[in-house]
């Protein structure tokens, strides 16, 4: 998948651009402010609808204007598509393709699948689980086909289950047949979404395996997945302690096991004729659980254990990472793990993710810089990034990047 061709209008200090990009290294060079990050938040904008800069939602439009819209030419699999996407400053949102209006963003996310490095792409390693969830999310999103319609159907069941729970008071009674029903259904896509990502990820740790090697990353790194539930089933089907009590090393998930070989919108109903083999047996063990967890739950007013709460842990020779490591390193796996990201995507689904690069020269050290890049050379995927100068064209190998300068909005090719 290829981004030929951006053209950019009322976004940010940008009233309008067009720039013509290549199919592997694309440099952006200017000083701050001069909008370079701009050109690659209307790509994010392009893909998802929205920014991957928290906060900043309010200065999207350029002052004066009433909307933005980024407007781009893209080839995927020998066919070129046309997207557009304009947003007002009421909210309001449209995505086009081909010319018709799309109603799923989540059809348009697939189209265009773009990760973004950045001063940010840390927090995958230091912050808390939300994001390394969102992370996982993408990727199983990207490579099962049946994702979206499973996880549609679990929100609406968790959704229903969590209403019941806020409104059993003093007014109602709680009726035991719809939380069971609900519970039910709960417990199916929950474990439907289990096998999706335990299958994922039992591909992924070798491909992030191989880059850390290459990046002669210091120490070993594991990925351990925690389900959201604290219990697992044994093979007599009988529940024992598991879950997120005990880790579920990724590398060492049990191959016959049961499934398929800021994050988008993962709203779709239509599965296409495309099931995900069901755990019986889990599912069975889950709507059991969410029964004894009932009590509970009524108290605390939501839902405490299902798909929704699971929990990627990062491990560095078997310690936290966040604790074990230096920033600087960070830094270097969490790259590493978004760059296997998308080498997985192509492995798997033989497609390629647009990787939208921020500052490189600012987040890593020049030689972890010229190995990041070397990955993406070899990996024949785009890559849009930004820098103050043009030292950082040296980083890529040869004939693998293209550099243009802007300032004050404007693009212009390196001379």
């Amino acid at each position: 998948m290829t981004l030929e061709r951006l053209q950019i209008a009322n976004v940010r200090n940008l009233e309008r651009v067009e720039l013509d990009l290549t199919d592997r290294g694309n440099l952006l060079v200017g000083a701050n402010g001069s909008g370079k990050t701009s050109v690659l938040e209307a790509v994010h904008l392009l893909s998802m609808g929205r920014s991957f800069r928290p906060g900043r939602a309010s200065g999207l439009i350029r002052y004066g204007a009433s909307e933005c819209t980024v407007f781009g030419v893209a080839r995927v699999d020998g066919f070129q598509y046309s997207i557009g996407f304009t947003r007002g400053r009421d909210g309001a949102r449209e995505f086009r393709v081909n010319g018709e209006s799309q109603r799923l963003a989540s059809e348009v996310a697939r189209l265009l699948p773009v990760q973004v490095l950045g001063p940010r792409t840390v927090d995958l390693i230091q912050e808390g689980p939300d994001l390394r969830r969102r992370f996982l999310n993408w990727g199983v999103f990207h490579v099962k086909p049946a994702f979206r319609a499973e996880w549609a159907a679990a929100e609406r069941s968790l959704r229903s289950r969590n209403r019941l729970l806020r409104e059993i008071d003093g007014a109602r009674i709680a009726d035991s047949a719809e939380f069971a029903s609900w519970e039910w259904q709960l417990a199916q896509h929950s474990a439907r979404l289990d096998a999706m990502r335990r299958d994922y990820l039992r591909g992924f740790q070798p491909v992030l395996d191989r880059i850390l090697v290459d990046l002669q990353f210091p120490t070993t790194i594991s990925i351990e997945y925690h389900p959201g539930w604290t219990v697992e089933v044994d093979e007599a089907g009988t529940m024992v302690p598991g879950g997120v009590g005990r880790a579920v090393d990724a590398a060492a998930a049990p191959e016959g096991e049961t499934g398929l070989s800021d994050t988008p919108d993962y709203r779709d109903p239509d599965t296409r004729g495309r099931t995900v083999p069901l755990d019986g047996r889990l599912a069975e063990a889950l709507t059991r659980l969410f029964a004894d967890c009932r009590g509970a739950d009524l108290q605390r007013g939501y839902t405490t254990m299902g798909y929704h709460r699971a929990e990627l842990r990062v491990r560095a020779d078997g310690h936290p990472a966040a604790d074990y490591l230096s920033r600087g390193q960070m830094k270097v796996l969490a790259w590493a793990m978004m760059v296997a990201q998308g080498q997985l995507l192509h492995e798997v689904a033989g497609r390629s993710s647009i990787y939208l690069a921020d500052e490189m020269g600012a987040e890593l050290d020049e030689s972890n810089i010229r190995g990041i890049c070397h990955l993406l050379t070899q990996a024949n995927v785009q890559c849009i990034a930004t820098g103050l100068d043009g030292g950082l064209a040296r980083s890529w190998p040869e004939g693998s990047i293209r550099t243009c300068h802007i300032e004050g909005g404007i693009i212009s090719p390196s001379r």
